[in-house]
C-alpha cells in the first residue's frame, strides 16, 4: 500500500467483513509499483489501519447506527433472525425501503431534538457507506459502469447529502461532495480504459464524458469550500491531486497545464502543516508529499514533450510556447532530483516551482 486509507475505504472494508462474517483482511503491500507481500488483518483490527494506534472510527458508533436505525423500523418488516447489520447485505431495494421508512418514522417520533439529530446522522453514514461501497464496487469492474448503476449510486449519495446538510454538518457535507467526485472520477477512468479507440465512442460518448468531468469539479470545488478553507490537511491534498489528474485526462497542452497549477497549489497544505507541532498529521502528508513530487515531474516532462512539438490541438502561438518551454525545462531541472521523501521538506520545493511560473 503506497497511499493512505480514506476513513470510508476502512469503513467499507470492516463492514463488508462483518456483514460476510469473514475474520481476516488480506492487504496486498505494493511500492513503486511492484508487489512486495502480503498481510493479514483481524477484522476487529481493521479499524487501527492507520498505524496511530487510534481506530479511525468507533466500532460502537458503526453498531449504533444501524440499531439506532432499526429501532424506528416496524418490527414486523424485518425477518425474524435478522441482525442489525444484515439490513446491509439485502437487496438494494430493500435496504431503500427500510431506510425511506426509517426516516419516515423518525419525522413522525416524538424523541427529544438530540436524539433524532444523532439518529439522523447515523442513518446519513449509512447512506454515506452504502453509496461508496457500491461505487467502490462498480470500479472494481473492468467496464464502463451502466446508467442504471451510476444513477443509483448518485441517488443514494445525494441522500446522504441531503440529511448532512439538515444537519448543517459542512464538514460532513464537504466529505461526500468528495466522496461523490472521486465517484465521477473513477467512473470517467474506466469509461475510457473501456472505450480506448476514440474514433468508436462517437460524439454522444464524448458528450457524456466531458458532462461528467464538469459535474466531478463542481463537486471537488464544493469539497474544497471546507477542506481549503476550515480544515486545510490531507484532504486538500487529496482533492488536488484527484483534479490534476482529471486535468489530464484531456491530454490537451492547456488542460495539463492547468494541472500543474492544481499540484503547486498543494504547498499551501504542506506549509501549514509544517508549522504545526502535530506528528500525525506529518506523518499522514509524507506519503503524499512524494506522490505530489511524482506527479510534478510527470506533468512537466508532458509539457515539455507537448511544447516540443508542432502544433497541436489547444496549443498557443510559437512566441509564447517557447517560453514556456524554457520555463518548464527550468522547473523540470528544479525538481528531477528530488526525492520528496518529508512532509517538510517538499515545502521549500513547491514555494520554489510556484515563483518559477509565469504567464
Amino acid at each position: 500500500m503506497d497511499k493512505e486509507l480514506s476513513l470510508c475505504t476502512v469503513l467499507d472494508y470492516y463492514l463488508d467483513n462483518v456483514i460476510a462474517n469473514i475474520p481476516e483482511l488480506a492487504i496486498c503491500m505494493h511500492s513503486k509499483g511492484l508487489v512486495r507481500g502480503y498481510k493479514l488483518v483481524e477484522t476487529r483490527q481493521i479499524p487501527y489501519m492507520s498505524g496511530t494506534g487510534s481506530p479511525l472510527f468507533d466500532v460502537q458508533d458503526v453498531m449504533n447506527c444501524i440499531v439506532e436505525a432499526s429501532r424506528f423500523l416496524p418490527l414486523s418488516s424485518i425477518p425474524e433472525g435478522m441482525q442489525p447489520f444484515d439490513l446491509l447485505s439485502t437487496e438494494d431495494d430493500v435496504i431503500d425501503a427500510l431506510l425511506d421508512n426509517a426516516l419516515q418514522l423518525l419525522k413522525q417520533s416524538k424523541a427529544d431534538l438530540e436524539l433524532k439529530r444523532k439518529v439522523k446522522g447515523e442513518l446519513a453514514l449509512t447512506y454515506l457507506v452504502w453509496a461508496v461501497d457500491i461505487a467502490n464496487n462498480m470500479s472494481s469492474l473492468n467496464v464502463a459502469p451502466s446508467k442504471a448503476r451510476e444513477n443509483e449510486a448518485l441517488k443514494i449519495f445525494n441522500k446522504a447529502l441531503s440529511l448532512y446538510s439538515e444537519l448543517s454538518d459542512q464538514k460532513q457535507v464537504a466529505s461526500t461532495h468528495y466522496q461523490v467526485a472521486s465517484f465521477y472520477s473513477r467512473m470517467i477512468s474506466s469509461t475510457l480504459r473501456s472505450e480506448k479507440e476514440i474514433d468508436d465512442r462517437g460524439d454522444k460518448s464524448t458528450s457524456t464524458l466531458t458532462s461528467r468531468m464538469e459535474i466531478a469539479r463542481r463537486h471537488y470545488e464544493k469539497a474544497l469550500d471546507y477542506f481549503g478553507a476550515v480544515e486545510v490537511g490531507k484532504t486538500f491534498v487529496l482533492i488536488h491531486q484527484e483534479l490534476a489528474d482529471l486535468h489530464i485526462l484531456g491530454g490537451r497542452l492547456e488542460g495539463i497545464e492547468h494541472a500543474l497549477l492544481i499540484l503547486l497549489n498543494t504547498y499551501e497544505a504542506f506549509n501549514l502543516a509544517s508549522a504545526k507541532d502535530s506528528k500525525f498529521e506529518k506523518e499522514a502528508l509524507a506519503t503524499l508529499a512524494r506522490d505530489v513530487v511524482a506527479k510534478v515531474k510527470a506533468v512537466l516532462h508532458q509539457l515539455i514533450r507537448l511544447s516540443s512539438g508542432g502544433r497541436g490541438p489547444g496549443s498557443t502561438n510559437v512566441h509564447t510556447k517557447s517560453k514556456k518551454l524554457e520555463m518548464f525545462k527550468k522547473m523540470y531541472k528544479e525538481v528531477i532530483y528530488y526525492d520528496g521523501y518529508s512532509a517538510g521538506s517538499i515545502v521549500p520545493i513547491l514555494g520554489t516551482l510556484r515563483g518559477m511560473y509565469t504567464l
